[in-house]
């Protein structure tokens, strides 16, 4: 008898385990997704995020966000759709270089004072 095999006999004898009925309740949060067309909860214990108010726009406008603020909550289909929309576009804070560090070669050797005349 493995492992599996003895935890499974005893979760079956202490009652404890996945229920079999089917009466799983929804999870009720206490965050709402701040797009104006969604009703979902946006906490992050089921996968919601914060963005910044400036990048929300940019994806569903003005009125598209239920109210202005620094951070604005969304649900996770709302945060994949925005994530969806960003794809093409080059990324914010990533250098232009290709260097193993991100950090662009030098094009040039740098001038150094004492070989200046």
């Amino acid at each position: 008898m493995g492992f599996k095999s003895r935890v499974r006999k005893r979760r079956g004898n202490t009652g404890k385990g996945t229920s079999e009925d089917g009466d799983s309740e929804e999870y009720e949060g206490q965050i709402r997704c701040d797009i104006i067309e969604c009703g979902n909860w946006a906490d992050k214990k089921i996968g919601g995020r914060k963005m910044a108010y400036d990048r929300a726009v940019e994806v569903w406008g003005a009125s598209g966000v239920s109210r202005k603020v620094r951070k604005v909550s969304l649900c996770k289909p709302c945060y994949r759709t925005w994530k969806k929309e960003k794809k093409g576009e080059p990324k914010e804070w990533v250098s232009k270089g290709k260097g193993p560090l991100g950090n662009a070669p030098p094009t040039s050797t740098p001038v150094r004072s004492f070989d200046q005349p």
